[in-house]
């Protein structure tokens, strides 16, 4: 079991900004395989309030660079 956590509240904006993202598709790709079937069962990352700030404007690309790796779970 390995957990990962981003940090997308200390940029000047919420997102989790290019250089997390690089390095989250790095460690993804060193501990999970690829998947058979799509199994991310959470996504936390969407526009929950965007007018509270309540968003990650980068969300998408997150869960696309998880998308390809099986038993991933987001909270």
């Amino acid at each position: 079991m390995h957990f990962i956590a981003l940090d997308n509240v200390s940029r000047a904006k919420p997102e989790i900004g290019a250089d997390q993202l690089a390095w989250l598709k790095k460690r993804s790709s060193a501990f999970f395989q690829v998947r058979t079937n799509r199994r991310v069962h959470a996504s936390p990352l969407f526009d929950l309030r965007p007018d509270w700030e309540w968003f990650t404007s980068d969300g998408d690309d997150v869960m696309n660079a998880l998308s390809p790796y099986d038993n991933v779970t987001v909270l």
